[in-house]
């Protein structure tokens, strides 16, 4: 199988089949952050989502497990109880449970999930050790991901091809180019839209001149989604700009 050794950045923009390998430059060991794309055909779980009807989710978080990962999806559909007859009908969902359902619009559903698949590309970012700092999709999901060195995004890359998922990179940064860029504290684009458009419409002044609805409404979510990516927001800033430096 063909190799390359090549700088994360010129890989930008590329797709990838099983005919690409990739070799991390040497002395590489800084954290860095990925931001994929992948068709929900190209990966088991992506697929499993889709076999229903339209519906747009979020990933909230990931859980590792000796047997299976675990995770944690918020979704949005107009019948979700044919999405839900749909999902558990795919061998892989070991078990699912719906754990709140938030009525707005279409409504927001979060479910966990048990997910029995050893070649599916949240068991890569799990084997790697990497971290997701966003996951949305529906036919088409987004990712971004951290990894704690280039030799492990070159290990999740390879796992990728190996099991036939082909992705496209979209971009990549280091944390040092975060800190120069503004994203020293690894908000996710979502979140730091709602922590700017809540800025900018007084939601932090004393009194407030904004609602969570309004805020919602500007960003075309739900006040409930609207208060989860301020928290979100608030939370990463805290934690990655005051408690790292006690």
């Amino acid at each position: 199988m063909p190799m390359e050794s090549l700088d994360p950045v010129r890989l930008v923009g590329r797709s990838f089949s099983t005919n690409f390998h990739y070799i991390p430059h040497e002395h590489s060991h800084m954290s860095i952050i990925a931001e994929i794309s992948i068709p929900a055909t190209e990966f088991r779980f992506g697929e499993a989502l889709t076999r229903g009807p339209p519906a747009h989710i979020e990933l909230e978080r990931l859980i590792p497990s000796e047997e299976m990962a675990i995770p944690y999806i918020w979704v949005e559909c107009e019948d979700i109880e044919d999405f839900e007859r749909s999902l558990r009908e795919f061998r892989q969902v070991t078990n699912l449970k719906r754990l709140d359902r938030l009525d707005h619009n279409h409504g927001r559903t979060l479910y966990r999930i048990e997910w029995d698949e050893k070649q599916d590309l949240l068991v890569g970012i799990l084997t790697v050790h990497g971290a997701i700092l966003e996951a949305h999709g529906g036919n088409e999901w987004k990712f971004q991901l951290r990894f704690d060195d280039h030799d492990r995004l070159a290990e999740f890359y390879n796992f990728c091809m190996d099991t036939n998922i082909t992705l496209r990179l979209d971009r990549v940064f280091s944390l040092s180019e975060a800190y120069r860029h503004g994203r020293m504290f690894e908000l996710t684009p979502r979140q730091r839209e709602a922590l700017v458009l809540a800025a900018k419409l007084g939601y932090f002044e004393t009194p407030s001149r904004a609602t969570l609805n309004e805020i919602g409404e500007e960003l075309g979510i739900s006040s409930q989604a609207a208060s989860k990516r301020i928290r979100g927001g608030v939370e990463k800033l805290v934690t990655n700009g005051l408690l790292t430096t006690v």
